[in-house]
């Protein structure tokens, strides 16, 4: 008989464990990508449910501690200085992306939006879903 309740005590344990898990884990990524990364809560919502569908590619050379240094107002050489050459630019190079998804699908997104006289105007810094 104490083999028994053993069994079930180690059994509950585990199933508690596991219901833990099942609720904290999914919070503490969530935190991790709203707190550390900057992501709205809708874009951290995003990129916790649809992880293993992303499609991610980076520019080479990428880093976040490189991208967290890019500021409004700088130049476009400043930020190549920093940053290197984009993954890619629109037609007019108002945006780099420094991040693309080959295959069109759901990325996390990095760029920077450049005005008209060639400063950063917008850091784009979240999790793209169609």
């Amino acid at each position: 008989m104490p083999v028994l309740m053993m069994d079930v005590s180690r059994f509950s344990k585990f199933v508690l464990c596991l219901a833990v898990l099942v609720v904290f884990l999914p919070a503490l990524v969530s935190a991790y990508y709203y707190g550390v990364r900057g992501y709205s809560a809708e874009d951290s919502f995003y990129s916790l449910t649809m992880c293993r569908l992303t499609d991610t590619a980076w520019a080479e050379g990428y880093s976040e501690r490189k991208f967290a240094k890019v500021r409004l107002g700088m130049s476009r050489e400043e930020v190549r200085s920093i940053m290197g050459d984009p993954i890619c630019k629109s037609y007019n190079e108002n945006y780099w992306g420094y991040t693309e998804s080959p295959s069109g699908t759901h990325y996390h997104q990095r760029g920077f939006v450049f005005s008209e006289s060639g400063q950063v105007m917008e850091v784009v810094n979240g999790f793209y879903y169609d």
